[in-house]
């Protein structure tokens, strides 16, 4: 009987990955702390559920990196030093659950960034330098249910920057230079349970701007 692993841990300072001759039912790479700068040919693992990228020297996410596996359920992006999505960079991965960039150097969120992540329930953007989200920059995150954009560097939220997030429950924006919210900056979460406004520079907040959402106690401001 051929013993065939289902987890793989590299740390060996590589600065390039391919999946060329990983076997093919490998369930779990984890890769972090390496040098890794681009990956290749990882969409032929079938079996892929969980990729750890964390800590590498990644700049550009393009959308030949992550053509596959349609299997991958959580992916980790965190503490790279990644600048720019391309539009379309994860629209393969249909099955992906949490996407973590925290800890990069993302200043601006676009549209096309995360094109396709229908079934995504957690994204951490967390401690970037974002200062502006394009309105419908989540649009097609429709199955999102916690959301981290703390310790950035955004100024405003207007109506639409939060579009298309019908199922989100859990939103962290703390940490940023926000100044104004207007009223109708939250008016698509309409499942909202928790917010986090802590440690901005709030002087101006709309009297309903939470009457519509299912906020009781849970806003820390």
């Amino acid at each position: 009987m051929t013993y065939k692993p289902l987890h793989i841990r590299i740390n060996c300072e590589i600065n390039f990955f391919s999946g060329k001759g990983i076997p093919s039912g490998i369930r779990t790479i984890v890769l972090r702390g390496n040098s890794i700068t681009s990956i290749e040919a990882i969409s032929n693992l079938n079996s892929l559920e969980e990729l750890d990228l964390r800590a590498n020297q990644f700049s550009v996410i393009d959308k030949r990196m992550f053509s596959g596996p349609k299997s991958l359920t959580f992916l980790d992006l965190g503490y790279n030093n990644i600048t720019f999505v391309e539009e379309n960079a994860f629209a393969s991965l249909g099955s992906l659950q949490s996407l973590l960039l925290d800890g990069n150097q993302l200043a601006f969120l676009h549209k096309g960034m995360f094109r396709k992540l229908t079934c995504l329930t957690f994204l951490s953007l967390r401690n970037n330098v974002i200062h502006f989200a394009e309105t419908s920059a989540f649009s097609d995150l429709s199955a999102l249910e916690r959301l981290d954009i703390s310790e950035n560097q955004l100024t405003q939220v207007e109506q639409g920057t939060f579009k298309g997030l019908a199922k989100l429950t859990t939103l962290l924006v703390n940490g940023n230079n926000l100044s104004i919210i207007p009223p109708s900056a939250f008016v698509e979460l309409k499942n909202l349970k928790f917010i986090n406004l802590c440690d901005n520079y709030i002087t101006e907040m709309a009297p309903l701007l939470f009457i519509n959402l299912s906020i009781s106690r849970n806003c820390h401001i």
